[in-house]
């Protein structure tokens, strides 16, 4: 599972019309250039979300003012509080299991989580800061995540 981050113009809101006659409203989609988008893994994109001091739930939201202004002051304070938020690579493995081609496995990886490290903290933090100004310049008013 994933966030991946969006830019709306909040200002312009667009109606559709499901197939069953229900109108409803949304804001007008912001995209970035592919190059540009933002996807996490979840425990990545949670640990960006509380360093920016942004909420943290699945479909969360900003204003573009409120993501600069937590992009300036997770960078000012990035050296001293970086560490909070990094954490090592996790491995856990399972029983022993025979794999039905004759071979028996005898540590199967059950999960893996990736791990973040300072520097990988820094470049989100970095793309997160590219990404708000592109989103701006096209229009958007606010960021958000799903």
């Amino acid at each position: 599972m994933s966030y991946t981050f969006y830019g709306e113009n909040r200002d312009r809101q667009l109606t559709c019309v499901s197939t069953a006659g229900v109108s409803y409203q949304y804001a007008e989609p912001v995209r970035a250039d592919e190059a540009d988008e933002l996807n996490l893994a979840n425990m990545n994109a949670v640990a960006l979300l509380r360093f920016l001091g942004l909420p943290t739930e699945e479909c969360g939201s900003a204003s573009i003012a409120e993501a600069r202004r937590a992009v300036m002051r997770a960078s000012a304070t990035f050296e001293s509080r970086a560490d909070e938020y990094v954490r090592p690579e996790e491995r856990e493995y399972g029983a022993p299991r025979d794999r039905g081609d004759g071979v028996i496995e005898l540590r199967p990886l059950r999960f893996f989580g990736g791990g973040l490290d300072v520097d990988r903290m820094r470049s989100y933090l970095e793309r997160l800061g590219r990404f708000i100004e592109i989103v701006a310049a096209r229009g958007a008013t606010h960021i958000y995540w799903a």
